[in-house]
């Protein structure tokens, strides 16, 4: 199986704290990226989650080796806290436009990105979906 997972987290984690648009705090980011995050005392945590991973035919061989495969993650954006009087929606439109921007450049395709109702109130949450395919070296081209 080819696995991307850690690169990418670690790839947010860094277009977090080092974004472009110097509203998020670089010493003491609030933000959370994790696979499987406890949400009972964050304000903010992006989920990063592996949605599929299958093995792309068109460049297996006849022994079925794994050249590539075609993976999706689903990447979630839970948000309850207001950056610099941006308001909550603004501040998650904000940290997933750096995670976005993040997966796009990695050569990413976006299949969807919404807002979707959160179990909490004051919870706000945005979900994104992406595709590519990533080859055994860990190449990622866009489909």
């Amino acid at each position: 199986m080819i696995d991307i997972e850690n690169e990418l987290i670690t790839g947010i984690q860094t277009s977090i704290k080092d974004n472009k648009y110097q509203r998020i705090s670089s010493t003491v980011s609030p933000m959370v990226v994790a696979v499987n995050p406890q949400f009972t005392d964050l304000k903010s945590v992006i989920h990063v989650r592996l949605i599929d991973n299958v093995s792309y035919q068109p460049t297996a061989t006849s022994e079925e080796a794994e050249n590539h495969a075609l993976i999706t993650y689903e990447i979630n954006v839970f948000n309850a806290l207001d950056l610099s009087s941006l308001g909550v929606k603004e501040t998650t439109k904000l940290f997933m436009k750096i995670t976005d921007d993040y997966m796009l450049s990695k050569g990413f395709t976006r299949l969807t990105m919404s807002f979707i109702p959160n179990y909490s109130g004051d919870m706000h949450r945005m979900v994104a979906r992406y595709q590519a395919v990533v080859s055994k070296d860990k190449t990622i081209f866009r489909r």
